[in-house]
This record gives structure tokens, sequence and C-alpha cells, in this order.
């Protein structure tokens, strides 16, 4: 006792590991702590951290020992035992005891004993409830019993002799206590548990929980209750941790009975439950707000438990059974159903047929005569419709060789019945998705039912395509649970997009039979639509407009549910078919429906439309549809991702995407090769260009312009005349305040060059004028630089300028038309006075030098005077002459004929 060796059990076979983990004194003189005082087995580091990580170290194990124990209160004192299966065929032990005061006289020190088992085979019966009270386990008190406390090494410990078959029937049938019902009940929830359901919280008196334990043990195999994890006492808080780690069966004290509301069932070990019926409602329980499935094996168990002597037989062939099959991953209730059929246990022959065959493994092929005897009940009891093949597959909760045939049987009765599979109130939602179906046990009801499908394709046109392609698409959501993977599965999904085309789906583009046909089909999942209807909308829909906007939903769910960023960086886009991202992106922002995506998720929208089209066209086999201006539309690349999508695209990106950056960015290299990429689009695509883009290339060749330093007279004039004029008669006034200085300059200057060749576009007041002159006020630097050169090859005539410069001094109704023509005092005068001065200056000035030539120079633009103003011009352009030229000295000269006259003129148009 208190920490004594005993007679040690049998040596391990197989991996076999024990540690101690308590606050003790090391002899370090630092007073020690809590650390692993002892540890045998080969145990790695990662195991030994999963160990010690779920160990209490507080131990308040009701009765708590008094502050000063006798030799029998510490004899006494409870343990705790918790049992998990950690991993497959492992399963771990923590035993812990209150040890008193620590090295440091401290209270409250737990000795934790720790086993780490996977040496199942040298115990092949054990159940791990029976170790409950081994001797083997260390209970030492004391800080100096703690410290000399050392484990037996590898050996085996041995079971106790509280918890045996005897003793736990004896606590079944006792005859003063009535406890079946509750054991029923009990029963089906930990089956429940062990099949991927709730965690169960037995409220009991600790004394009885290992007994509650042990109840549950013995009616299932020993392989089987090693999976079983369970815990002897926890208290609310340390039940919630053992809930979260799905512990089958947590055994709580009944004093704590109000426990917090937690996704568990609660069974109170005193109630009297309300039981329910196999197939029909659950058991009810009076502190869980959940029911609880009546399994057969709470029938079963009942059946056996008439008396102790059949119970205890029922548990020695359960057992046997469960041998001749190599008891592993075997369910609960399996060998008990093949145990009570063999010894025709009162009436339950619905009950054990049903487990036998729902709950029989996938490797009974290692016992001909249990394969025999399951197969057998299985023929007998087959399902003969759907609707019975659902139910009997939506009821099985192991994991076994029935799940796979009861798929398979479902879905030869639903090809089988055409009814069926196209009703409206079928339940799909109820099949899961196993996918254990091997498509080569299914070929004869497949072939045959598409022969028959592919007929009712094939015929003439008939206007209840919905109804075939609602047939098609259950079929492929059936497969798409049930069967396995691979490429058998693959070509028969294509087989049915085949009839899909063959069926025809013009029907998705007439709303009203969309919104019907829809409303059929909402438990089709995206992976059976990418499958088996997308590839044949991804080759007949070119467009976004090409499907109603209801299918796109559909199809690819609310815009709010696409994870931009996500989908952007998945290979496949993370979404059902990547080829039609675009489309649907495109349909939904210009649906005039949708007004409720905010502007900056729009733009994500869109950049993951043309990011998809991006990745499409990196794909030898796959061509996007979708014109990325549509796209662009709804949100402003910058110029580097625009440069790479021009670069980078094998379809035509139009002008019109290029708006924003030919008008506004500020000059770049990626710029300039946007900029000719959009002058020489027309060479390189002969169709006609929309209004916008024609637009736009107009801008951008005026830009272009922006870079010439020596440029022919016949360039100017053709730029003036197509692009310039373009741009003046169509682009919007609003434009003209956020030009770009390369675009306005030029624009400006060959603006200029039209009046004074008197194109008519250029004539008259416009609020464009007013607004491109408005943001040229703070370019006249510039501006003049660019005239200039027009001046210098002649494009405009120095005489126009001199005579529009002279004519800005004479009145109101007089003043010059020309652009920044009236004097700006600020600047010393007129853009056309500076540019006079200048050519004075440099004394290359070849303009009008006498009175008469500055009037022949005003010719073209007093011929448009009206009567009044051009009397008015002809008695005051002598005096308003000469004063022109008297202020550039030019009055002294020689008077001699100006090469701009009335009768020598050179032709302006």
């Amino acid at each position: 006792m208190f920490g004594e060796r005993e007679p040690a059990g049998a040596p391990a076979v197989g991996r076999y590991g024990q540690l101690i983990y308590t606050s003790f004194d090391d002899g370090s003189g630092s007073g020690g702590g809590w650390q692993v005082k002892d540890q045998v087995g080969d145990l790695t580091r990662s195991e030994v951290d999963a160990l010690t990580s779920r160990i209490v170290t507080k131990f308040d194990v009701d009765p708590l020992l008094p502050q000063y124990p006798t030799p029998a209160d510490i004899e006494g004192r409870p343990a705790r035992l918790a049992y998990d299966s950690i991993c497959p065929g492992v399963g771990a032990y923590w035993h812990t005891v209150d040890a008193g005061t620590d090295g440091s006289g401290r209270p409250g020190n737990v000795f934790a004993h720790v086993v780490f088992d996977d040496a199942f085979s040298s115990q092949p019966a054990l159940r791990p409830i029976e170790l409950w009270d081994s001797p083997d386990w260390l209970r030492p008190y004391g800080p100096q019993k703690v410290r000399a406390a050392e484990l037996p090494g590898d050996h085996l410990l041995r079971p106790g002799d509280v918890i045996t078959v005897d003793s736990t029937l004896h606590f079944l049938l006792d005859p003063d206590v009535y406890r079946l019902g509750l054991y029923q009940v009990l029963l089906d929830a930990v089956y429940d548990a062990m099949t991927g359901g709730r965690s169960v919280v037995l409220l009991t008196d600790p004394a009885d929980a290992a007994r509650w334990i042990g109840a549950v043990s013995y009616f299932m195999s020993p392989g089987t209750a090693r999976r079983f994890s369970w815990s002897t006492y926890d208290k609310p808080d340390l039940a919630l941790a053992d809930a979260k780690r799905r512990v089958h069966l947590i055994c709580v004290p009944r004093e704590y009975a109000e426990l917090p509301a937690a996704d568990w069932i609660v069974i109170d070990a005193e109630e009297d439950p309300q039981l329910g019926a196999l197939g029909g409602a659950g058991h009810a329980l009076a502190k869980s707000m959940f029911p609880v499935a009546v399994s057969p094996w709470s029938l079963l168990a009942q059946a056996a438990l008439v008396d102790a002597r059949i119970a205890s037989r029922v548990i020695e062939l359960q057992d046997d059974i469960a041998r001749e099959v190599g008891d592993r991953e075997l369910s609960p209730v399996w060998p008990l159903a093949i145990a009570a059929r063999t010894l025709q246990l009162g009436d339950i022959e619905l009950e054990s047929a049903q487990a036998a065959t729902d709950d029989h493994p996938a490797h009974l092929g290692s016992s001909e005569r249990l394969l025999e005897l399951v197969d057998d009940l299985y023929v007998a009891n087959a399902p003969q419709t759907p609707d019975d093949a659902l139910r009997r597959l939506s009821r099985i909760r192991y994991s076994g060789g029935s799940q796979s045939r009861a798929a398979e049987r479902l879905v030869i009765c639903a090809l089988r019945d055409g009814a069926w599979i196209a009703s409206p109130d079928i339940q799909l939602d109820l099949v899961p998705h196993w996918h254990n179906v091997e498509i080569d046990r299914l070929t004869g009801a497949l072939e045959s039912w598409m022969q028959e499908i592919q007929r009712t394709a094939s015929a003439p046109p008939h206007s209840d395509s919905e109804h075939l392609v609602l047939t098609v698409l259950r079929a492929g959501e059936l497969l798409m649970r049930l069967a396995r993977r691979g490429p058998e599965l693959d070509e028969v999904l294509l087989r049915l997009a085949d009839i899909i085309e063959m069926a025809k789906i013009d029907f998705l583009r007439d709303r009203p039979r969309v919104h019907a046909f829809i409303s059929t089909v909402q438990n089709i999942s995206k992976e059976t639509l990418a499958a088996v209807l997308l590839p044949v909308l991804a080759s007949e829909i070119r467009a976004p407009e090409g499907l109603d906007l209801a299918v796109w939903l559909w199809i690819f769910g609310d815009q709010g549910n696409l994870d931009v960023q996500g989908a952007a960086e998945a290979p496949a886009f993370g979404v059902p078919n990547r080829g039609l991202l675009p489309l649907y992106i495109t349909a939904l922002l210009e649906s005039p429906e949708v007004t409720d995506i905010p502007r900056a998720r729009r733009s994500d929208l869109a950049h993951l439309g043309v990011t998809a089209v991006h990745a499409l066209q990196a794909s030898s086999d796959e061509e996007p549809v979708v014109e990325v201006e549509r796209l662009t539309r709804h949100y402003t690349m910058n110029v580097e991702q625009l440069d790479r999508l021009i670069a980078q695209s094998r379809l035509r990106i139009t002008p019109s995407t290029a708006f924003q950056h030919v008008f506004y960015s500020p000059p770049s290299a990626a710029l300039n090769r946007v900029l000719d990429y959009v002058c020489h689009y027309p060479l390189r695509e002969p169709v006609p260009m929309d209004e916008l883009s024609a637009l736009v290339v107009a801008g951008a060749r005026v830009r272009a312009a922006s870079t010439w330093t020596d440029f022919e007279k016949h360039w100017a004039l053709t730029l003036m005349d197509s692009e310039v004029k373009r741009l003046v008669e169509e682009l919007e006034p609003e434009v003209y305040g956020h030009l770009d200085e390369d675009l306005c300059v030029p624009l400006g200057a060959l603006f200029v060059a039209a009046q004074s060749r008197s194109r008519p576009w250029a004539s008259g007041e416009t609020v464009a004028k007013q607004q491109l002159a408005l943001r040229l006020q703070p370019l006249q630097p510039q501006l003049v630089q660019w005239l200039e050169r027009l001046i210098a090859r002649e494009v405009i005539d120095i005489a126009w300028v001199a005579g529009e410069s002279m004519r800005s001094r004479m009145g109101s109704d007089l003043a010059p038309t020309a652009l920044f023509a009236r004097p700006d005092e600020s600047a010393g005068g007129s853009w056309m006075d500076s540019v006079i001065a200048g050519r004075l200056e440099n004394s290359d000035y070849r303009g009008p030098t006498s009175v008469e030539a500055l009037r022949d120079a005003l010719w073209i633009s007093v011929k448009d005077l009206t009567a009044p103003a051009a009397e008015r011009f002809f008695l005051e352009y002598r005096s308003a002459g000469k004063d022109w030229l008297r202020e550039r000295g030019l009055l002294t000269r020689d008077t001699q004929r100006s090469r701009f006259s009335l009768t020598h003129r050179e032709d302006n148009t």
C-alpha cells in the first residue's frame, strides 16, 4: 500500500508505457515542482506531452480528506480514473489521487499515474474499466512516500475485482433498485456518442460511476470497449473540457446537477425516463434538451437481461463472435445482435436483424459463417423501393460494411424508379456523403437507366426539358454523395453532362420557367452542378445575358458569400466553374436588379473577374468569352495592371478600358506602352469600335503628340482635323478640368490651330471650350512652346497670330475668338503677344508690318462679323494697327506687301 510494490503483472507484448506526474522535492534544493517523476516504456516526447497535458493537477474528488487523516482515511481515499482511445489501437489511462502536501509543505498535491497502452493483444479480453481498482495503481500519500514511489517496469497492470461481469449484472439486476429503464437510455445515448453524436453526462453517485461504465462496457466487445472513452468523476468545468474532447461518457456527481447549457446529453441516474420506440420518438429526459434516439442495442440488452445467467451467456458469446472477426472496429451492437439471434432471445427478431445488417463490419470475409448469416439477413430484408432504401440509409450510424451496401441499394432502387428521382418531395438532404459505392457494382443499373434517358433526350424537342435535366441532376447528386471518387465516376458524370446537352437548356433563359425549375433543385450541390451542368453551360453560354440572373445566382450563390481574396488565390478560384465566373460577375454588376452591392465590393468583384480571365488565358484548353472592358467599367485598374492585362491577354482589350489612364494618369513607362497599344488599336483590329473606344483612341493619339519634337505639317493637320475634332465635339465638359498636362497642352494648341484655319467646329463659345481654357490657364508657358512649334511648321500662320493680337485691342464686340486671346495683364498680355515678342527678340518675325497687312491677316475673322461690327472694324483698324505696330517698333519699317493679304494668301482649307 501507499506506493509499495506488489507482485507485478505479466510483461507487455507491444508498446506499453507508464509515467508518474506530481509535485515533489527532487533533492536539488529548489523544492521541486510539477514534473514527470518517473517514466518507463518507449514513449516519444510528443506522446509524453499529450499524456501530461490532460492531467488534472487539482484533486477535489469528494469526500475530501480531513486535515489530519488517519491511515484508514488515507487507505480509503477516493481516486479518479479517466480513459480515452488517443489513436487507433492505443488507449491511455489517467489515475489521480490526493497526495497530501508537497516537498515544500504546501497542501493539495496530486499524484498522477498515467498508462499508455498499445499492448491490447497481451490482454485481449480486458475492458479498460476493469482496471478501476487495479492493485498496480500507485497511490502514495505525503512527500516522503511520493518521493519514494517508483514504477514497476513495463509489466501490464492487473485488473481489479470490483468491476466484473458478475458484479455488473448484480448491479443492473439489483431487485432493490430498478435500473434497466435508465440503462436502456444510457446505452442508446452512448451509441449515439460513439457514432459521432453528443457526449453523455451521467449524474450519479461517485460510488456508482465505475459500475455504470462497466455496465455499458460489458454489452460491447472488449475491442470496442477500448474505443469507449469515459471519466469516473468530473465537476462541471472539467466535464465541459472532456465534452470538447468528445469523451463518450462523463460521470458527474449528482450534487452538481445544475450544469451549464452545452451540446451534450444529460442523464440523471435517479430519474425515471420516458422511453421511446425504435424508429419512432426518442427517449425523453428531464435534464436534457435533446431526445435520445432508440437503437437496437438497448432492446437487445434488455432481452438479454431477463436474468443474470442468460445475460452472462450472451456476453460470453458476444465476445466469442467478436474474436471470430478479429474484434477490431466493431459496432457496439453488432456482436450482441449475432449472439442474440444465435441464442434466439425473446421477441427481438426485427431488432437483431436490423443491427446485424446495419452495423456489420467491412471485414466479415474472415468468417464465412458470419458473412453468410449477414448476407442472408440482408437479402431477406433488402429494401425494394427508394423510400425504403433511403430510410435504411439514413438510420445507419456505424461506418462499417453496411454503409456501402445500403448506399448501393439506394442508387439501384432510385435508377429503377424514374418517377421517384424526379419527384418534387425527394429528400436528397437525407443522403449522406459517404463515397463508398464502387461504380462497377452499379454498371448494370446505370447502363439501363442511361439508355432510357438518352432515348428520351434524343426524341423530338419537347416542352419539358426541365424534367429531364432535373432527373439527370438528381442522379448525379446521388452518385456524387455515394459513389467512390475516381476516373470511373468522372466518366459517368461526363455522360450525364452529354445527356443534358442533348436535352437542351433553352429554358434557362426563360425567367418564369427558370424560377420554377430552380425551386426544384435547391438540394443539388455546387459540386454536382460543376460536374454535370456547368460543362454544358460553359460550351453554350457566350455572354452574361445568355442566362437569367436567377440562374447565375443559383450556380454561384450570393456574391456576399464569394471570398474575393480567397477565390483569387485558389487555382480553381474556389467556384463551381472558373470559365463561367467572369460571365457571372459581369451579369451581376450590370444587372439593374442588383443595387445593394457597395462600390468597393463591386470593384473587388470586377477585379476578381479580370483575374479569372487572366487565368483562363493562361490555360491552353479554355477561352474566356466575356469582354474585359465590361468588367473594368466597374473598377479602375492602375496603369501597371492595365499594362499587364494588355500584354498578357490573348483577347482584344478595347481602348475604352484605358479611358481613365489616357485622359488623367501622369506619365510613366507603363502608360507609354498603353498609349502605344491604344493608338495602334484601329490598325490591328479592323472591326468598328464603339464610340467610347474611338474617343479614347483620339485622346491617346493627341497625348502621344506631346512627345513630338520634329514633325511634318501634314501630321499636325491630320491630327487636328480628326482626333482633336472628335475630342472637342464629343468629350464631356467636366473631363477637361482633370486632363493631364501631356494631353491638355497639345489639345489646346491644335484647337488654336483649328481656329486659325476657321474650322467650323472650333468657332463660337461652348462649355467645352471654356473648360479647356480654364484648364490651360496655369499652363500658358507650355502652351506657347507648342504654339511656337506649330507656327514654325506653318500649321498656324504668324500673320493670323499678329492680327488676333491687334484685334485684342479693339472693342469687346471685336475681341478675338482664339483660345486665350484676351490679354492677361498679370502675364503682360495674351499668348499671342508672347509669341510675337519672342519672334521679334530673335529677329525671326515674318508677320505683318503694316496696317494693311494686319487688316488682311484678320480677314478670316472679320468676314463673319455682323454688318455693324464690320463697319466699326474698318473705322478703327487703322488707329489700332498703328498703335500695335508702334509698340513693337514696326511702324517705321518700309512698307511692304505681307505674305498674307486679301489677294495673295495661302489656301487655309
